[in-house]
């Protein structure tokens, strides 16, 4: 989006646009070598990782869902389409704003409000920084919990959205919401 328009605290101005973070990694991978990656982004390629079987609904990944002047602008951190209903993971790296009922709901009228399950997961304890002893650079890594926790995330993913996948004309999943309010799971928070 050029100079003057909406300009998300997420987003990245690079050259006179403003980027979502996706887009600037990939159309600037000149600027990002100085940037380390967020939490949020090990833990979602994890993810992607552990469960092929999503790879093939991806449709988003840190950016805006609707790119015309309606949409909300908001940022899912992870989006699959499964045609019928849509999952969206949001992982919590600040105890946030993920949690705002508001930008849940921008995103499902994003989605035409169909049926959608949100997945919303504590990052407290997977992820410590380490320093580079030789560069000094700080970077985030595993905890001794990121295993566990990542095989329970997978494991409920696996029981409540991958035996719902069909194929592309759909299948309806009972674990989603009703059309314009999708249902909201957390895990790992107390």
């Amino acid at each position: 989006m050029k100079d003057g328009g909406f300009a998300p605290v997420a987003f990245t101005k690079v050259k006179g646009d403003y980027v979502c973070s996706g887009c600037f990694y990939e159309l600037f991978p000149d600027e990002t070598k100085n940037r380390s990656a967020r939490r949020e982004q090990l833990f979602l390629a994890e993810l992607q990782r552990q469960i092929p079987e999503l790879w093939t609904f991806l449709v988003n990944w840190d950016c805006p869902v609707g790119s015309d002047a309606c949409s909300s602008r908001y940022k899912p951190d992870m989006l699959w389409d499964m045609v019928l209903w849509y999952f969206h993971v949001e992982f919590d790296e600040t105890f946030s704003h993920e949690d705002c009922r508001h930008r849940i709901l921008a995103v499902c009228k994003d989605l035409a409000d169909r049926p959608g399950l949100v997945l919303r997961v504590c990052g407290s304890g997977m992820f410590r920084r380490h320093t580079n002893p030789t560069t000094g650079r700080r970077t985030w890594g595993p905890t001794r919990r990121f295993e566990d926790k990542m095989k329970r995330v997978c494991a409920w993913i696996k029981e409540n959205v991958v035996a719902f996948i069909g194929d592309e004309t759909g299948v309806v999943n009972p674990n989603a919401g009703d059309p314009g309010s999708p249902r909201v799971v957390k895990i790992f928070f107390k």
